[in-house]
């Protein structure tokens, strides 16, 4: 916070306990952003001088100042007139906010974080806060994943996907958009819903099964997009192996996803019996490219994927 060689009066060296995301300066104190929006009239430019907290008024009354009695902070007004009409309304709604509060002596001003006030601000504090009132109430967990070794792109379709934010067909048409049909783009005879899209269509059900084959999973049991993202890891044995795992099905996922928007807005074709070729190498290029060692194409491509040195 820019201090002002203005303040006086126990402010020069005063701490500003609260978690407001930003200060007001008036002449002779600093107000909260929310006291001062709270009550426009009563922090006006020139109600606190020249230098005020908003737009010059010819109704300005002067500025506030405050001095120390027995220890204890008192506020003082310095009008240039008298407060009227609307304005004394204010100023009582002023007082009565600002009356449980006063300065704390020999300290200077700062921030507080108000989610953990004494603890200051932090990213992982931040993020939870943000899940706890968004993503846990559409997902039913507070758990936020990211995988290090995929890109940016498909580490937030995962995040929309696990809360229920992809439109698929079903989603648009339970939000009342209109449609020409709620049927899968893809094999056009079941209503498309994100596990439909992502793991239950006959002409995605074969890429699953091919890429079991290559990890050495079981996934012909899998058919819901929670099932996939907490199937068991135990029998990969190192934590690469396990992280490895995670790109590889969250990849597809994007990558399926991506493949069904250009059947609906490109007219591509449907069919996808050469994708986990292609597919194969885009995953292997995308952790390569996130990984301190660059791995070997045969070993990543190999039945025991585990022993992959990626």
């Amino acid at each position: 916070m820019k201090r002002d060689s203005r303040l006086s009066h126990g402010f020069k060296e005063a701490a500003v306990p609260w978690g407001y995301s930003a200060m007001r300066e008036c002449k002779g104190a600093l107000l909260p952003v929310k006291l001062a929006s709270s009550v426009p009239r009563a922090c006006r430019g020139d109600n606190f001088g020249s230098k005020g907290v908003g737009s010059a008024s010819s109704l300005a009354y002067s500025f506030v100042q405050g001095r120390w009695v027995d220890n204890r902070w008192t506020w003082d007004w310095r009008w240039r007139r008298e407060p009227r009409g609307r304005e004394v309304g204010e100023l009582r709604e002023l007082e009565r906010k600002l009356s449980g509060w006063e300065p704390v002596r020999d300290k200077r001003d700062g921030w507080d974080w108000s989610f953990d006030v004494g603890k200051g601000f932090s990213v992982k504090r931040c993020r939870e806060v943000i899940v706890e009132g968004r993503g846990a109430q559409a997902s039913g967990s507070g758990e936020t994943l990211w995988c290090r070794i995929v890109p940016k792109k498909v580490n937030i379709f995962m995040w929309r996907a696990r809360i229920g934010r992809l439109p698929s067909r079903e989603a648009l048409n339970d939000k009342g958009i209109d449609l020409d049909s709620i049927l899968c783009p893809r094999c056009g005879e079941e209503v498309e819903n994100l596990d439909h899209a992502l793991l239950n269509c006959n002409l995605v059900k074969d890429l699953w099964l091919r890429i079991g084959r290559w990890w050495n999973k079981n996934l012909e049991g899998i058919g819901s997009l929670q099932q996939l993202l907490h199937e068991d890891l135990t029998t990969l044995k190192t934590s690469k192996g396990k992280s490895r795992w995670v790109a590889v099905k969250w990849s597809v996922l994007y990558l399926l996803w991506h493949n069904r928007n250009k059947v609906v807005f490109k007219n591509s074709s449907p069919v996808m019996r050469e994708s986990f070729f292609i597919w194969q190498r885009q995953i292997f290029e995308w952790i390569c490219s996130k990984s301190k060692h660059h791995g070997d194409w045969f070993e990543w491509v190999a039945t025991h994927a585990d022993s992959a040195s990626v």
